[in-house]
C-alpha cells in the first residue's frame, strides 16, 4: 500500500499479514493495527504519523522495518503487548539477506560481470541494509524511552546492537574490498580494520555472554561454565605436572603442536567470519608465545615454559567457549545436560576450593589456589627419611638410618629446614646423587617429583590466575549491570 496521504482513520485491526506487507504514507488522523498478526517483513520505513498510532498486541514473526518513521506525537504511540519474541540475532541476519537486493542493487550488479565488482557491490548493499535495519530499531526504541519504558526500550535496544553487529562487519569487508587488503586496511583517519574489528568483537562477546546486558540467567550461566573451565584447567595441570620431565622430547613437540592447532582453529574461526584483521591478531599471538615457547626451551629459562602453555590453553578455553555457547544454546537437550555437568563441578570447586569464585585471587592470593604437596608429602615419611633428607637439603651427607628420641620440635625444624633449601634436593649429581639414593631408596624419587610438581603448579598460577581473575571480573561487572538494567528500580 502506497499513498501520498491518508486524511481518514486507517483501522487494520486484528488482521494477518502472511505476505511481506509494505505500506507507505502520511497519516493525518489516527492509524489503528491493534492485535494484528505479521508473520512475514512488515515494511513501515519513511512513513509518518501525525496522530495515534496503535500497535496494541501486534505479532512480529520477522524483523519489522521503521527506518526513518516519523511520530509526531510519540506519547501517543501504543506498543504495548507487542510480540518480538521471535526476534533475535539470526533474524537479522535473515533481514539482511532477504532485503538487501533492491532494485538499485539489481541495476548495478546488470552492469558488471566482474566477480570483485559484484562482491563489492553486494557488501555495500548489505552495508545500507544493515544499517536501515538498525536504524527501525532505534526509531521504536527512542519512542518506548521517551515514554519512559524502559524495560520494553532495552530489549529493541539488543535488536539494535545486533544490527550494529552486522554493520561492522560489513564495514569491516568493505574496508578490505576498497584498500584490496586482507589483513590491515584504513578506512579513515581514525577508522581501520583492526579498530573495527575491535569494536565487533566486544559487540560479539557482550551478545554471547549476556545478550547485551538483557539477560542475568545467561550471564550467570558463562560465568558458572568460566570458573568450572579453569577448575578443570587447574585439575590437569596438577596431574600433568606428576608425570611431566622437561628433558621429554615428547613433551616439547606435544606441547607445541597443541599450541599451534589451537590457534590455528582460531585463526579458522575467525576467517570463517572473514574477521582478517582478527586472524591477524590471533596469528601475531601465536608466532608470540611460539617463539617464547622455543626460546625459553634452549635456554636457562627452559623451566618457564609451561607458563607460557597454561595461559594459552586457558585462552584458547575461553575462545572456544564464546564460540560454541550460543551454538549449544540452540539444542535445548544438549545445554540442559552440559549446564548439569558444568553445575556439579562448581559446586564440587565450591567445596573444595570456595577460593576459585573470588575474582581477585589472581591479584591478591593466587597461592592459595595450589596447596603445596611437598609438606603433605612429608608426613607419610618416617623419622629417618625426613631427617636425612633435611640433611642433604643443607648438603649435610652424613646420613643415618637410625635415629632415636627425636623431638616434635626437631623433626618440624628439619621438615621447615627441608621445605626452605628444597632446591638442593634436585641438584644432586655422581657419588652424592647415588648415596642419597641408598639411603633413601624410592622416597628420594617421589620427593623430587612431588617438589617438581610444586614448582610448575606455584609457578604456573600465577599469571594464569590473573589472566583467570580479570575474566571473572569482566563477568561479575557484566553481572551486576545485566541485574541493574534489568531491574524495575531505577
Amino acid at each position: 500500500m502506497n499513498f501520498q496521504e491518508c486524511l481518514d482513520v486507517f483501522q487494520m485491526d486484528n488482521c494477518v499479514f502472511e505476505k511481506q506487507c509494505k505500506i507507505q504514507g502520511t497519516f493525518k488522523d489516527n492509524v489503528h493495527f491493534s492485535n494484528s498478526h505479521f508473520y512475514d517483513y512488515a515494511d513501515f520505513h519513511e512513513c509518518e504519523f501525525e496522530k495515534m498510532a496503535s500497535f496494541y498486541g501486534v505479532t512480529f514473526e520477522k524483523a519489522p522495518n521503521f527506518s526513518a518513521c516519523y511520530f509526531k506525537e510519540q506519547k501517543a504511540v501504543n506498543l504495548i503487548n507487542v510480540d518480538i519474541d521471535k526476534l533475535n540475532f539470526k533474524s537479522v541476519e535473515n533481514y539482511i539477506k532477504d532485503n538487501y537486493k533492491d532494485k538499485n542493487y539489481k541495476d548495478e550488479i546488470n552492469k558488471t560481470q566482474n566477480e570483485k565488482s559484484i562482491s563489492k557491490i553486494e557488501n555495500k548493499y548489505k552495508l545500507k541494509c544493515a544499517k536501515d535495519c538498525k536504524d527501525s530499531f532505534r526509531v521504536i526504541k527512542d519512542v518506548l524511552t521517551n515514554q519512559n519504558n524502559t524495560l520494553e526500550a532495552q530489549e529493541w535496544h539488543k535488536l539494535e546492537l545486533y544490527a550494529k553487529e552486522k554493520e561492522l562487519l560489513f564495514e569491516v569487508e568493505n574496508c578490505h574490498s576498497k584498500n584490496n587488503m586482507r589483513l590491515v586496511a584504513i578506512k579513515s583517519q581514525d577508522k581501520n580494520s583492526i579498530n573495527l574489528t575491535v569494536d565487533l568483537l566486544l559487540l560479539c562477546i557482550y551478545r554471547i555472554t549476556s545478550l547485551h546486558h538483557t539477560s542475568f540467567t545467561r550471564i550467570i550461566n558463562f560465568t558458572s561454565w568460566n570458573i568450572a573451565i579453569f577448575g578443570i584447567l587447574i585439575y590437569l595441570m596438577s596431574l600433568l605436572s606428576l608425570s611431566f620431565n622437561e628433558k621429554s622430547i615428547f613433551w616439547f613437540w606435544g606441547i607445541f603442536i597443541f599450541i599451534i592447532t589451537s590457534m590455528v582453529i582460531v585463526w579458522k574461526v575467525f576467517e570463517r567470519k572473514k574477521l582478517y584483521a582478527a586472524s591477524l591478531i590471533s596469528c601475531t599471538f601465536v608466532i608470540f608465545l611460539a617463539s617464547i615457547y622455543l626460546v625459553i626451551n634452549m635456554t636457562i629459562l627452559s623451566s618457564f615454559w609451561y607458563i607460557t602453555f597454561a595461559a594459552l590453553a586457558y585462552c584458547f578455553f575461553v575462545i572456544i567457549l564464546c564460540y560454541f555457547y550460543s551454538c549449544i544454546e540452540t539444542k535445548p537437550k544438549l545445554f540442559y545436560w552440559l549446564n548439569c555437568i558444568v553445575y556439579i563441578i562448581l559446586i564440587s570447586i565450591i567445596i573444595v576450593k570456595p577460593q576459585l569464585i573470588n575474582p581477585f585471587i589472581g591479584v591478591f592470593s593466587s597461592d592459595k589456589i595450589y596447596e603445596s604437596q611437598l609438606e603433605k608429602k612429608l608426613n607419610d615419611f618416617n623419622t629417618s627419611a625426613i631427617l636425612n633428607l633435611a640433611k642433604i637439603s643443607q648438603k649435610d651427607f652424613n646420613l643415618s638410618m637410625d635415629y632415636k628420641d627425636i623431638s616434635f620440635t626437631e623433626l618440624n625444624s628439619a621438615k621447615k629446614a627441608l621445605i626452605d633449601n628444597k632446591e638442593n634436593i634436585t641438584i644432586l649429581q655422581d657419588e652424592k646423587l647415588k648415596i642419597a639414593k641408598e639411603f633413601l631408596g624410592d622416597k628420594y624419587e617421589q620427593i623430587l617429583q612431588t617438589i617438581n610438581q610444586d614448582e610448575i603448579m606455584q609457578k604456573t598460577i600465577k599469571p594464569t590466575s590473573i589472566l583467570y581473575s580479570i575474566i571473572l571480573l569482566l563477568c561479575v561487572f557484566s553481572l551486576q549491570k545485566t541485574a541493574r538494567k534489568n531491574s524495575i528500580v531505577s
